[in-house]
């Protein structure tokens, strides 16, 4: 709030018109700070990926013209099994619905990078997801896939993992 006080003498009238100037323009700054410091806290807010806790049966098409499937078990902690290959994922900030993820395999002999995108059912659950991969060999995947009931079977009976060729 701001107070008007008149004055007698002309010194006073122009010293009260320099405080309100003073008082207005230091209240449209402070509320244009605060806006701006509302918006940068609120895209710096992290979420999570939407595909935390939910498994895939996905089918897999690589660059050398195998198609396999696959599933994909995004678990707790950013933890994500792929038929047995362990990798750690992350959608923290990949878009404004958090439905973007990355993933990275964990050591082993050929590295896969992955990238991909879930989109939502009818009931606002993450209901597909598709996107692609590249391993250390030079190797691109690309895949699409639905939601399970149910986590992924331990493991599938493979001589080796197809995204590690």
């Amino acid at each position: 709030m701001i107070w008007i006080y008149e004055f007698t003498q002309p010194e006073g009238m122009s010293l009260a018109m320099k405080n309100i100037k003073w008082d207005s323009g230091f209240l449209n700054s402070s509320v244009a700070l605060l806006g701006l410091l509302g918006g940068i806290v609120a895209f710096a807010m992290p979420t999570m990926a939407a595909v935390e806790g939910n498994s895939y049966d996905v089918r897999v098409q690589s660059s050398d013209r195998d198609r396999f499937d696959a599933c994909f078990d995004f678990g707790q902690r950013n933890n994500l099994r792929i038929d047995g290959l362990g990798a750690v994922y992350d959608g923290t900030n990949l878009g404004r619905n958090n439905r973007n993820w990355q993933a990275v395999t964990r050591s082993s002999s050929v590295n896969v990078g992955f990238s991909g995108r879930s989109t939502a059912n009818f009931q606002g659950r993450s209901g597909r997801i598709s996107g692609n991969a590249i391993n250390s060999n030079g190797t691109t995947f690309t895949f699409d896939g639905r939601i399970r009931r149910d986590p992924c079977p331990a493991l599938r009976t493979r001589q080796t993992n197809p995204f590690l060729k």
